[in-house]
């Protein structure tokens, strides 16, 4: 949460809104990208490891592109820029899925149907991170 509002937080949100106006600002755009993508691959990393440990074995099988995509579900769902909202979405779709088991094959269509709805309905997700909502002028400050 930290990381936000730091020198580091600000860099990588001007980078992400706009590379041009951040490297007119004086950021060092390449050198901000390779430290997001440093830190995401020690992350990445590190949970791979934890991930190995907890199972026991990993093989190349169980990393199927439906894996990912059910990922990026989550952090659509939930809201991306909000830890809060990611951990909801997972919740979500961990939970949801398995309470309609009954519908057999077909809930994954009922299942993508929502999240289109979703899409449509709320683009920010459930728990839209609010410095990206303020930064957009979505919500208005009640004083």
């Amino acid at each position: 949460y930290q990381i936000h509002n730091s020198r580091i937080g600000r860099a990588w949100v001007a980078v992400r809104e706009d590379e041009i106006a951040a490297q007119a600002m004086g950021i060092d755009t390449y050198r901000f990208r390779f430290l997001a993508y440093l830190l995401m691959a020690s992350l990445a990393s590190i949970s791979g490891a934890l991930y190995a440990c907890v199972v026991g074995s990993v093989t190349p099988g169980e990393f199927t592109y439906m894996n990912t995509v059910f990922v990026m579900c989550m952090v659509v769902l939930g809201g991306m820029g909000n830890i809060k909202g990611v951990m909801l979405g997972a919740f979500i779709l961990y939970v949801l899925p398995e309470k309609f088991q009954e519908l057999g094959s077909d809930r994954m269509m009922y299942f993508g149907l929502a999240m289109v709805v979703m899409m449509i309905l709320r683009p920010q997700g459930f728990l839209p991170s609010k410095r990206r909502s303020l930064e957009l002028g979505v919500e208005r400050n009640n004083r």
